[in-house]
This record gives structure tokens, C-alpha cells and sequence, in this order.
């Protein structure tokens, strides 16, 4: 899986959506996967410490890069 690299403000932007009472806990577990695959940890330890497969990572990682936090906090539901 290439690499993911956040800019300043897109961790600000991430941060500051983690920190809001309304965001919903699966758009959660998508932030923090996103911060976690661009800090570098092993795919396998963020699956493992999210509960989530490693192709609903891939994903995840997916949906950010193509519609960065927008695309990410979508309900789709």
C-alpha cells in the first residue's frame, strides 16, 4: 500500500472533526485509521488495533485520498 502523507492543516482538520461531539463513531475509527497510516504504523497494527480488515483500510485510505476529510465524514447511510 503506497504511502500517506498529511499536510499541517489536514491533522489540524482531523483532529479538530475527532474532537466534535456529533461526529459519528465509525467516521472515528476512519480518522484514526487515516492518522495512523500516515504516522507510518504498520497496516497490520492499525487493523488489529481497529478491528477493521485490512481491506476496509485500503478502503478507507482510499476515500481520503480521493475526497480528503469531506469524502471521509460522508453518511452515507
Amino acid at each position: 500500500m503506497k504511502t500517506l502523507t498529511l499536510s499541517d492543516n489536514e491533522i489540524e482538520d482531523i483532529n479538530e472533526a475527532v474532537g466534535l461531539p456529533e461526529t459519528k463513531r465509525r467516521f472515528l475509527r476512519k480518522l484514526l485509521a487515516i492518522k495512523m497510516v500516515a504516522s507510518n504504523i504498520k497496516r497490520e497494527e492499525v487493523c488489529a488495533t481497529l478491528d477493521v480488515t485490512r481491506t476496509t483500510l485500503s478502503s478507507y485510505v482510499a476515500e481520503y485520498k480521493n475526497g480528503g476529510l469531506a469524502a471521509t465524514l460522508e453518511d452515507r447511510s
